[in-house]
């Protein structure tokens, strides 16, 4: 499964089970591959337009991972364990097989966060080096 696939089942679960947030919509640029799943960043699109730490939603549900191998989507938790450790507790769950890439959470930084995704101009995006918190303040 490519991410573009990922992507489209991602969006899909967000509608039939909001993560408790009206305006939820995925990050562009934001699926990462952890080997057995793509793991896929989403915020509110107040967060989006403003680029404002402060609008995040609170921590508790995470990023959507999505299988490779049958499509299943299903959130990640954002405060129990890092985003990398949350990902190697669902494979084993599912009887996954990790590789290390897989457990590396590869294309976060030391807090497991992706990068902020700023818009340029209408479907143009480039990323800032710094994270988004999660958390207000």
């Amino acid at each position: 499964m490519d991410a573009t696939h990922a992507i489209e089942i991602a969006k899909g679960l967000l509608l039939r089970q909001p993560p408790g947030i009206p305006d939820a919509d995925l990050i562009e640029g934001s699926a990462t591959d952890d080997g057995w799943c793509w793991v896929i960043d989403w915020t509110s699109r107040r967060t989006l337009e403003s680029h404002d730490p402060a609008d995040a939603p609170l921590p508790g549900v995470g990023p959507i991972a999505v299988n490779k191998t049958d499509g299943e989507a299903f959130y990640l938790s954002s405060v129990t364990l890092p985003i990398a450790l949350d990902v190697a507790k669902q494979a084993r769950g599912r009887r996954v097989r990790l590789t290390h890439q897989s457990a590396s959470g590869s294309g976060r930084d030391s807090t497991g966060l992706p990068p902020v995704v700023t818009r340029s101009a209408p479907g143009a995006s480039s990323c800032e080096s710094k994270p988004l918190s999660r958390t207000p303040g």
